[in-house]
């Protein structure tokens, strides 16, 4: 499967996301309590997977997604990458991809930050019936010790709607914390009725500068058969 990347999943999320008719999506939650921060945990910080979740398929496409989060207590990320599997109701593995794409090599989590990452997968005539997400261990020199306050990335003033020629969509603002300018990625999972994510995609904020904030635009393109919407931020931090 090729990779996607985060200004192409824009435009192929056209293809890929369902109609109101169609949409049914599966999310499965994972939470995980955190213990006591030890020398051992400090050694090595780790990512922890909190949900995972897929949508039926249309026009050949079906999308994935995964909340996580960053489980040091002292440790920023960089990268924290999730590897995201997607199986058929055979289990046969349909495809496998990870995120964040190696082209944003500074996006980062701050210690106890929870972020989610979206995925796209081509399903041609198939679905996906069921998928597995698995947190990749950070490397020596992808992670360092977070000095002061740890900085938040808000995100308010959010609406989604749909449009039946334009689809669903989502926008809001989003709160740069870091000390320098940065890009700012909003990933956002619609959610039923009953709490399960049906959707996913994702935004960019360009150019946020320090303390302040930046408008960012989700594009679904097609309906959705939802009621509410979590929000995720993830930025690049300049070292």
């Amino acid at each position: 499967m090729q990779t996607v990347s985060r200004r192409s999943f824009l435009a192929l999320a056209g293809t890929s996301v369902l109609a109101s008719s169609a949409l049914a999506g599966c999310s499965n939650e994972t939470n995980q309590p955190q213990g006591d921060i030890d020398e051992e945990e400090k050694a090595a910080p780790s990512v922890e997977i909190i949900e995972n979740g897929f949508s039926a398929p249309y026009m050949g496409f079906s999308t994935a997604w995964a909340v996580a989060r960053n489980a040091s207590d002292v440790y920023a990320i960089e990268m924290p990458q999730v590897e995201m599997t997607a199986f058929d109701e055979n289990d046969a593995v349909i495809g496998s991809d990870t995120q964040p794409l190696t082209l944003h090599t500074n996006l980062t989590a701050v210690p106890g930050q929870t972020f989610a990452l979206a995925f796209l997968f081509d399903v041609g005539d198939g679905s996906i019936a069921r998928v597995e997400a698995r947190a990749i261990e950070p490397d020596d020199g992808e992670y360092f010790e977070w000095d002061g306050d740890v900085p938040t990335f808000d995100v308010t003033n959010t609406s989604e709607k749909n449009d039946d020629i334009l689809g669903a969509s989502a926008s809001g603002m989003v709160a740069n914390g870091f000390p320098d300018t940065a890009d700012v990625q909003v990933v956002a999972i619609l959610r039923d009725s009953n709490g399960n994510g049906v959707d996913a995609a994702f935004g960019w904020s360009d150019g946020v500068e320090a303390g302040g904030t930046g408008s960012f635009e989700i594009i679904f393109t097609q309906n959705a058969n939802f009621v509410s919407a979590d929000y995720y931020a993830l930025a690049e931090y300049q070292i």
